[in-house]
């Protein structure tokens, strides 16, 4: 194997292998919509006491691509920031309280 004196990465890949793709099954937006709004936010609060910006949960933030594609930032409150990820809880009338993550490079988070 091209690879092979890298004992984890071929140890992963066999885990990955075995756990193999899934059987994928369709789901409309209004299902989705509706399973988010009957869910629980599971993402326990964190913060990282190294964050450059102090990010702590329930601090009101906006996320947004540092690159302008058309998106629209998201506001919300911190749930969990580390080095590599954020979390945030937002609210919305169709969906109710939703958790979303956002990996920390190639988005802004803004403090407000």
């Amino acid at each position: 194997m091209f690879l092979s004196q890298f004992g984890h990465l071929n140890a992963w890949e066999d885990r990955m292998e075995t756990l193999g793709q899934g059987e994928p099954s369709p789901l409309t937006a209004a299902d989705a919509i509706s399973i988010a709004h009957d869910s629980i936010v599971a993402t326990p609060e964190l913060a990282d006491p190294q964050d450059p910006q102090g990010l702590e949960p329930g601090m009101a933030v906006t996320v947004a691509p540092d690159v302008d594609g058309g998106e629209e930032a998201v506001a919300g409150t911190v749930r969990m920031a580390d080095r590599d990820t954020i979390a945030i809880l937002r609210s919305d009338p169709r969906c109710g309280e939703v958790c979303v993550h956002f990996p920390r490079a190639g988005y802004r988070v803004t403090v407000e």
